[in-house]
């Protein structure tokens, strides 16, 4: 595991967690090869610490970092016959949401996600509409993920204990694989009405709004008849996925 991102305290709880659960884990920085024996045993060759080392294991597990995402997708095809993979990992806090997104955005092929990170943000990405806490992630997730908080771990579980709670959620992907809209533009549709997120979207989602009048030529009359529609009378929280999808065609 690596040491530069995790740091030691992170590798005893990760390494602890692991052997209770009676799952072997890859001390890993620089991964060189991995040889498949058969589907139960591999040999991971790695450098560590400046020499190289080989690990042989049950399980294939590496921390992100200089791996990244792009790498586990690829270890999913070449080891794993293309098959979905399963990801367990307890993030680094300070770069939960950029993990995450690249995950989501270069589609990894990950059946589920089970991970720790800080309860804050675990509570962000599977609420529901209607609440403060509903937010980007909570529909870009969703919207591919049926998401489930496990549970709450207190400061105790660690030692020293952070001045933070954490959290395990679960994210197994759902049956959608077309959003039936510009995803492109739904991003930006929820990006952009999130960020200013307590004005009405007839407000916050001003600048798409004029650009599909420009694209459509319309008079003013025109205008005022499509912002008449009442979704513009709401704020973005009030929205769930297929609301977002809906008015992301609307504004196409």
């Amino acid at each position: 595991m690596q040491k530069d991102i995790y740091g030691k305290r992170s590798e005893i709880i990760a390494t602890n967690f692991l052997k209770e659960n009676n799952v072997e884990t890859l001390e890993l920085c620089d991964v060189l090869d991995i040889k498949t024996i058969d589907e139960n045993n591999h040999e991971v060759i790695c450098k560590y610490k400046g020499k190289e080392v080989t690990y042989k294991s049950k399980y294939v597990i590496v921390a992100p970092g200089r791996t990244g995402a792009k790498w586990v997708g690829e270890l999913a095809e070449k080891y794993n016959g293309g098959k979905p993979i399963k990801v367990v990992a307890n993030l680094p806090y300070y770069i939960t949401t950029p993990i995450i997104m690249h995950i989501l955005e270069n589609d990894i092929g990950a059946q589920s996600l089970c991970i720790m990170i800080q309860k804050e943000v675990a509570e962000r990405i599977a609420e529901t509409p209607g609440t403060k806490t509903y937010g980007i992630l909570s529909v870009l997730l969703q919207a591919w993920y049926d998401i489930e908080y496990l549970f709450t771990v207190g400061e105790g579980a660690f030692n020293p204990p952070p001045k933070v709670k954490s959290a395990v959620i679960r994210l197994v992907r759902n049956s959608r694989t077309d959003l039936g809209c510009d995803e492109a533009l739904f991003k930006t549709v929820v990006k952009t009405g999130f960020n200013q997120r307590r004005k009405t979207l007839r407000n916050s989602l001003k600048p798409l709004i004029r650009a599909k009048a420009d694209r459509c030529g319309w008079s003013e009359e025109q205008l005022a008849e499509f912002i008449a529609d009442p979704v513009f009378e709401l704020r973005p929280e009030r929205l769930s996925v297929e609301d977002f999808i809906s008015l992301t065609l609307k504004l196409a």
